[in-house]
């Protein structure tokens, strides 16, 4: 390994570092958030604020217009380059608001056929400004590694939004309002903080002139804008068809598989982005970064996602309450799909990253038609249906974006079949503790609560992966996620001297790919 490789390779370790010492504190915040709403607010409520995000999260990335992306992918930022970027995204959320609020009416009746939606449409418009007054230094602090910033901020304005606001309007009786208050509160504590940090970031200068920077933009822009279709028009159909609250039901189910998934993955992904920037003409550095992510995300995604999946019924029965029944169906098939979404998101950045978005473009356009034709097919037949087809998409779009890279950096289906071994032998162990937990439910005379249920289940899948993980090293850990293991706790005496941990840290100790 060169100097150079190193260097960059050591530098994004810290940054993942950074990035997920601050995911366990989000991930328990967002988890006790969405329960404890969830269990206020009722299904309908949480779907008329979930026509909101529908709509906002896809003006959001058509006015942010890949700017984010363009910003820390450029080799040499110009500052007349940050003030034309940051003017025109200014700019265009301003129009856009306005538009928003006049046409929330129209939006609510006729697209969503939901016009009890419309104050929450009109009340979310605005929101738009803060986002783009947020673009500019959370760039510029990915640009330079900065995620220590980037993750408190993170975490203390979700803390303020949604524990303390939402929370607190909820018990107050405020209905849908308590989101659409915990959403500014997130938000703007969030800008204002990052504006903080990252001091002139919100240079000016002309909208119009953006260089090179708008056409990598625009490429991003569109990839972005597809994956929201694939993501969300899903959403859109349920909403339509079904009404708010069979959306509601569906949002909530998505959001709880979708919490984790998104701190496992988005952490990563803003470290493999300008890492991988970085590294463009690097390409066994590139091949090393891209199956130690897919060892690690595999690792932790493939046996939590397939463990919630057996246990689906019990999840959302103890955590959600009676209220959210319509839910159940819908969580087994939404988990699964995490595992193919969280595997997927690390091509993306990657091959951005690169230097080439055009090939992530094609992938997600050739997945959001074969989305928009199983859909189509699918919305006959009820929500649990949809759930399967968006499941298989999912998997499809998994393999798509993994052969795009692949192609690009010499990794072979063989590399990625043993990058995921580890992920699939856990997977293995916790499914079975899920099964043997129900044999032991059904046959004891005495009928436990959900909660006690579900405590005792993750106790059993946590010790079955522990056993089988410490048993057989060499199984769950291959070369690269071993190597990654040794630079994270291959050092820490503590953990040496736990008891039947010798064969585990003697086997870390002698992973280190070439």
């Amino acid at each position: 390994m060169d100097n150079r490789e190193k260097s960059l390779t050591e530098r994004s370790l810290r940054a993942v570092k950074w990035n997920y010492l601050g995911t366990i504190g989000r991930a328990l915040a967002q988890f006790v958030s969405l329960i404890v709403l969830a269990r206020l607010l009722g299904p309908e409520p949480t779907g008329l604020f979930a026509y909101a995000l529908l709509l906002i999260s896809f003006v959001a990335l058509a006015t942010e217009m890949g700017l984010s992306a363009a910003l820390v992918q450029a080799a040499n930022l110009s500052r007349a380059q940050l003030g034309s970027a940051v003017s025109r995204l200014l700019l265009v959320a301003v129009i856009a608001s306005g538009m928003l609020f006049v046409l929330a009416e129209w939006i609510a009746t006729s697209l969503f056929n939901a016009p009890q939606a419309t104050p929450v449409l009109q009340a979310i418009a605005p929101s738009l400004i803060v986002s783009a007054l947020s673009i500019p230094p959370a760039a510029m602090l990915r640009r330079e590694l900065q995620f220590r910033a980037l993750t408190f901020i993170g975490l203390g304005s979700y803390i303020f939004g949604y524990i303390f606001v939402g929370i607190g309007v909820a018990l107050a009786g405020g209905g849908v309002w308590s989101l659409v208050a915990a959403w500014y509160a997130q938000n703007l504590s969030g800008c204002i903080a990052m504006n903080v940090v990252a001091r002139g970031s919100l240079a000016w200068g002309n909208p119009l002139r953006l260089q090179k920077l708008g056409s990598f933009g625009g490429i991003i822009m569109v990839t972005w804008l597809i994956n929201w279709v694939i993501d969300n028009a899903t959403h859109f159909v349920i909403g339509r068809a079904f009404g708010p609250v069979s959306l509601g039901a569906f949002t909530v189910a998505n959001n709880l598989v979708r919490t984790p998934a998104s701190h496992l993955v988005t952490n990563l992904q803003t470290v493999l982005f300008p890492a991988s920037a970085r590294a463009q003409d690097n390409p066994v550095a590139l091949r090393r970064a891209y199956l130690t992510a897919l060892s690690g995300v595999g690792f932790v995604a493939i046996p939590l996602f397939g463990g919630a999946a057996a246990a689906s019924s019990l999840v959302v029965d103890a955590l959600l309450g009676a209220k959210w029944t319509l839910a159940q169906p819908l969580f087994a098939p939404l988990a699964l799909a995490m595992i193919a979404h969280s595997l997927m998101a690390i091509a993306g950045p990657m091959l951005g990253g690169k230097g080439e978005p055009l090939a992530e473009l094609k992938v997600q356009a050739l997945t959001a038609v074969l989305l928009v034709g199983v859909l189509y097919g699918a919305s006959t037949q009820g929500l649990e249906t949809l759930a399967w087809a968006l499941c298989g998409v999912f998997f499809a779009r998994f393999a798509g974006m993994t052969f795009a890279l692949a192609r690009r950096i010499d990794v072979s289906p063989g590399d990625v079949a043993i990058a995921l071994r580890g992920g699939a032998v856990l997977a293995s162990a916790a499914i079975l503790a899920v099964f043997g937990c129900d044999y032991l439910f059904t046959a004891a005379p005495v009928t436990l609560a959900p909660s006690s249920k579900l405590a005792i289940v993750m106790f059993a899948i946590t010790l079955s992966c522990a056993v089988v993980l410490l048993a057989f090293p060499r199984l769950c850990l291959d070369a690269h996620l071993g190597w990654m293991a040794a630079r994270l706790i291959g050092g820490r005496g503590l953990i040496h001297k736990l008891p039947f941990t010798h064969r585990f840290m003697a086997h870390i100790a002698s992973r280190s790919p070439g």
